[in-house]
Parts: C-alpha cells; sequence; structure tokens
C-alpha cells in the first residue's frame, strides 16, 4: 500500500467518526474555485478535527482538485501556465 493510500484509509476511518463540514459543500471538491470559496473552505478547515490528518494526506498525494485542509494544491489553468 502507498504512503497516500495508508494517509487516505487513516482520514476514512476518522471520517467515520467525525463526519467534517466540508463533506456536505460541493464546491471544497472543484476544479476551478473563486477566491472568496477558497476563503470559505480555510475558514472552514481552520477549526477541523480532522485538519492534520487531511493535510497529512494531502501533502503526500498532491490532489489536483478541491481543498484540502484549507489548501489548494492546483492551482486553475491560467495560473499553471505562468508557474
Amino acid at each position: 500500500m502507498s504512503r497516500a493510500s495508508e494517509a487516505y484509509e487513516r482520514l476514512s476511518i476518522a471520517m467515520l467518526a467525525t463526519t467534517p463540514k466540508c463533506s456536505r459543500l460541493d464546491f471544497f471538491i472543484d476544479d476551478e474555485l473563486t477566491p472568496a470559496e477558497i476563503e470559505v473552505c480555510k475558514t472552514i478547515c481552520s477549526d477541523c478535527s480532522l485538519r492534520a490528518l487531511c493535510s497529512e494526506y494531502a501533502e503526500i498525494a498532491r490532489p489536483k482538485a478541491g481543498v484540502w485542509a484549507g489548501k489548494q494544491y492546483r492551482t486553475n489553468k491560467s495560473k499553471t501556465k505562468d508557474n
């Protein structure tokens, strides 16, 4: 099992006991978020009890969409070209 898979499994198990607020907000998993949506995500993530597990997974897996632990790992296409 890969490190990313192991981290995702730990996060998934924790989510069985605690449902994060982001699970009901579709824009957390969108490919392209507005700056306002990103700020909402950061605020929601800031006091999430699963933030450390979410961050651990995201730092390893580098998801290409959405916000994980208050951080977006993929910028929109126009910004990607500039980076």
